[in-house]
């Protein structure tokens, strides 16, 4: 579980087992798969940004894709492409 205020990191622990069977605990560097977990979290997160002001769903991705990212950073598939082009027809969460 991390909690970030203000732009700094206010609780960081982790909870369970990384492997139940060896008892070895999940520590907080851990990196494992969430599978369609990961789509309500980022509609959350991208609702948030929306709110504040910060996204606007109505944008193409390309817009904000760069930013943020570190150089090589990885998708479950390899590396992440450049965006090539905007979508054709708008988004709908």
């Amino acid at each position: 579980v991390l909690v970030a205020r203000h732009g700094r990191v206010a609780y960081l622990e982790a909870f369970g087992w990384r492997d139940r069977e060896a008892r070895e605990a999940l520590e907080t560097d851990d990196i494992f798969r969430i599978a369609s977990q990961t789509k309500a979290l980022v509609s959350t997160a991208v609702l948030m940004l929306q709110e504040e002001g910060r996204l606007l769903i109505s944008h193409p991705v390309a817009r904000y894709r760069a930013r943020g990212l570190p150089p090589g950073a990885r998708g479950a598939g390899g590396p992440l492409p450049p965006a090539r082009e905007d979508a054709r027809r708008p988004r709908v969460l």
